[in-house]
């Protein structure tokens, strides 16, 4: 039977090898589909972005060459003013002969010349001659004839002047004397002297209609693949096929100026239509075409429509997946078959193996029936002899516990009673004749570890609040430590707060180290005198709240360190000073109010704290206490509080001054 098994189990871990195989074909020949579509897709992006650019270089040459004309004519305006130079009636005839021989499209030509340059009496000459007549004949007009007016000094003069091109081409711009709405473009020239120098410029003025007509032509030849358009190196619009869809588009945010339009709007608009200056195919990030026209500077674009693209990486991309499903079909019912199989093979060797272990497991069970009965007399024996001692040592501890818990609930009472009669009584607060101060602690159990004190000495008030780690007798004890060594340092007259809280950690820090304990407090303490407050150690905030309610927030992180960890914390100790006027007050508090959760388990926060105290603000110390503690129990609900409670109200009465003392002390005399 064991070698019908081992021949049974070669065969089924032969067929776990041949499926994981399978699998291993499969995710080769789907890792290799991937590659191929990948590099057939990016080349196919290359062909793609290369045709487009050869394309664009093709469309800017040939446009490029409508423009020859008008540059031709700025060279011979410019030969003909330097050749006219001092002569204006020579001027103005050879300039009309200029525009009346110009091309349809060209609206005007002038001669600029630079301050005393065309004549050394004679400041500014700038003729111009136009077709803006009824008729279409030729007019001359004077730039100069104004009398605030210099075009020496206009941007349109300087471009031309300042530009290291042989002929400088403007941006479009509307005619300023509104008596055209058509878009302009200046080709503009520098007339030289025969140094070399430039002496005025020569410009000619033409409209854009038959750039227009020729970009509009260039789209009818490019066919539905696109749109070609031509715009400034910056990218403002020049020529548009779709000038009118564009001014429409811009009417409904801006004016129609069309030669205001930015390169935002008009990358919008062409979002608007379907197109995008940046599409992602695939893998690949693809360009818009762009081609500068030469020696005019402006920039010839292409935007094409992605569907002739898309439909051949579809081709591919189906082919890929095409590939992919059959393989991994073909793999899945392989491994239909070899599971089948291996299931029928598994269940045999399970057979066969179960009845192996039941045969053995029957022998071994008899052996033990017979064991555990030979064993089972004496053992309920000693179960039983075993069950009578503990039941006797039962009985007898029982006994001591409620001894012990007797005793132990009367120390814990005893303690707690001590710790309320450290307390500041209500009488001693009364004595404090500057101050209005109503305090309250409730301890989590038996004994708390929270602290405060009111203590009055010489005319010096030394209030303090502190939080020792956990609570319980333990903490208790730390606490009365503090009390203690806080009343003692006050009766002897020690005052600088800074030393008064490192003896104080000192004291208590080897006092913890003799317990072997690992508590430690945070720890505040207030030094008041005639409305001046002097504050120090590390504890929760400390609330300042104004006379109107309005409350100030001091974090007390930066003015000392906890309590009982180090032995010398001096470096730490800082104070801040705080300045108490009529009816400012102080609110401090533990941990215990703040961190207190309602049954939804949200904390009271110290957010809430603020909000009920500025509502009380104008009621006693009492009753804002009173106040809070009653807003406190309804947060917490049924619960019972998980943690010490501490709160202590402090409001500044009316200070007292020199005459009002001696006035009280001649009416108790």
């Amino acid at each position: 039977m064991s070698l019908l098994i081992h021949v049974r189990q070669s065969g089924y871990f032969a067929l776990i090898i041949t499926m994981m195989l399978s699998v291993a074909v499969a995710v080769l020949i789907t890792i290799g589909m991937g590659i191929f579509y990948m590099v057939r897709v990016e080349n196919l992006h290359s062909d793609f972005i290369r045709q487009q650019q050869t394309k664009a270089n093709e469309l800017a040459t040939n446009f490029s060459a409508y423009t020859v004309s008008l540059r031709q004519l700025a060279y011979t305006a410019a030969l003909v003013a330097h050749y006219a130079t001092g002569d204006s009636d020579k001027a103005t005839s050879l300039l009309s002969i200029l525009v009346e021989s110009a091309p349809q499209p060209v609206f005007g030509v002038g001669f600029f010349y630079e301050p005393h340059q065309f004549n050394a009496n004679q400041r500014l000459y700038g003729p111009y001659a136009d077709r803006n007549t009824p008729d279409a004949h030729t007019r001359i007009t004077y730039e100069w004839a104004t009398e605030h007016y210099d075009y020496s000094k206009e941007r349109w003069y300087l471009d031309v002047i300042e530009s290291p091109d042989n002929v400088h081409v403007s941006e479009p711009y509307l005619d300023n004397s509104n008596v055209t709405s058509e878009v302009f473009v200046t080709f503009g020239k520098k007339i030289l002297n025969q140094q070399g120098k430039p002496i005025g410029i020569v410009t000619v003025d033409t409209t854009i209609a038959i750039l227009q007509a020729t970009i509009e032509k260039i789209n009818a030849e490019y066919g539905n693949k696109g749109i070609v358009y031509v715009t400034t190196a910056a990218g403002k619009p020049i020529l548009h096929p779709l000038i009118k869809e564009l001014q429409q588009y811009v009417s409904k945010e801006t004016s129609t100026d069309f030669t205001k339009i930015s390169p935002e709007t008009l990358n919008a608009f062409h979002q608007f239509l379907g197109f995008h200056s940046h599409r992602h195919l695939s893998f690949t990030e693809i360009e818009p075409a762009a081609a500068t026209l030469p020696q005019l500077g402006w920039v010839l674009h292409i935007l094409n429509h992605e569907n002739e693209q898309l439909e051949k990486e579809q081709k591919i991309s189906n082919i890929v997946l095409s590939v992919i499903i059959t393989t991994w079909l073909i793999v899945g019912l392989l491994l239909l078959v070899f599971s089948s199989v291996l299931k029928q093979s598994r269940f045999e060797l399970q057979k066969k193996k179960a009845l192996e272990r039941e045969i053995a497991q029957r022998e071994h069970n008899q052996q033990l029936l017979k064991a555990l009965n030979e064993g089972l007399e004496k053992r309920v024996a000693e179960r039983t002899q075993e069950l009578h001692q503990a039941y006797e040592e039962i009985r007898s501890l029982n006994s001591r516990l409620k001894a012990e818990n007797m005793r132990m609930g009367t120390e814990l009472e005893i303690s707690r009673h001590l710790q309320h009669l450290v307390l500041p009584k209500p009488d001693e607060l009364k004595e404090i004749t500057d101050l209005d101060i109503a305090g309250y602690m409730e301890p989590a159990t038996e004994v708390g570890g929270d602290y405060y004190d009111v203590l009055q000495h010489n005319g010096h008030i030394k209030i303090g609040i502190g939080d020792v780690t956990g609570h319980g007798l333990e903490s208790g004890v730390l606490m009365m430590m503090v009390q203690t060594a806080v009343r003692t340092l006050l009766l002897n007259n020690v005052t600088n707060p800074q030393q008064f809280l490192d003896i104080l950690n000192r004291t208590i820090y080897k006092n913890i180290k003799r317990m072997d304990s690992d508590k430690n407090l945070t720890l505040s303490l207030l030094d008041y005198q005639n409305g001046q407050v002097k504050l120090s150690g590390q504890h929760e905030e400390v609330l300042v709240v104004r006379a109107n309610g309005a409350i100030e927030r001091i974090d007390t992180l930066e003015l000392g360190f906890m309590v009982g960890i180090e032995e010398n914390i001096a470096p730490f100790i800082n104070q801040r000073k705080i300045i108490l006027n009529t009816g400012d007050g102080i609110v401090l508090y533990t941990d215990g109010i703040t961190e207190a959760f309602n049954l939804e388990h949200q904390p009271y926060t110290v957010e809430r704290l603020c909000h009920v105290v500025q509502m009380a603000w104008q009621e006693s110390a009492e009753v804002i206490k009173e106040k809070v503690i009653q807003d406190l129990k309804q947060h917490i609900g049924v619960q019972k509080i998980s943690d010490d409670i501490t709160l202590l109200i402090i409001k500044q009465y009316p200070l007292k001054t020199l005459q009002n003392v001696k006035n009280e002390a001649v009416a108790t005399l």
